[in-house]
């Protein structure tokens, strides 16, 4: 059984998220992903992010049926590698890959698979339509 694992802000569930999510699940048998807490977002990407609420978020993923199990992030990823022991992660390619790579390399039998970024698409352009920003 092949176990992948991703995570991410998954603010303003779009297009983008879902074509992210749907090429991660079509690579392997059982989908982990994590749901980055607010108060992570807010550390990573500002005190006015995130649009939405964790819960919000959690939700949209869960119901999207393209994850297996879903939960709220709040530790790095390096800590969770040993819990859930996936065969295969999956990162974004607009995130530094050099970065990325140095943080599975802890783990030598974790594949790393970079799925293509979906063009025109992001938190930030739904966000400038909807006028939040």
């Amino acid at each position: 059984m092949i176990v992948g694992y991703t995570s991410g802000v998954f603010d303003l569930l779009h297009e983008g998220h879902i074509n992210y999510l749907t090429i991660c699940k079509q690579q392997c048998d059982f989908l982990f992903v994590g749901i980055d807490c607010d108060e992570l977002v807010r550390y990573n990407k500002g005190q006015d992010r995130p649009f939405e609420s964790e819960y919000i978020r959690y939700n949209k993923i869960f119901n999207t049926n393209l994850v297996d199990i879903v939960f709220l992030k709040n530790k790095s990823t390096i800590d969770l590698l040993s819990a859930i022991q996936p065969s295969i992660c999956f990162i974004p390619d607009n995130k530094d890959i050099t970065k990325e790579r140095k943080k599975f390399h802890i783990r030598k039998n974790i594949h790393l698979s970079i799925i293509p970024y979906t063009q025109g698409i992001s938190t930030s352009v739904v966000a400038k339509g909807l006028n939040l920003i």
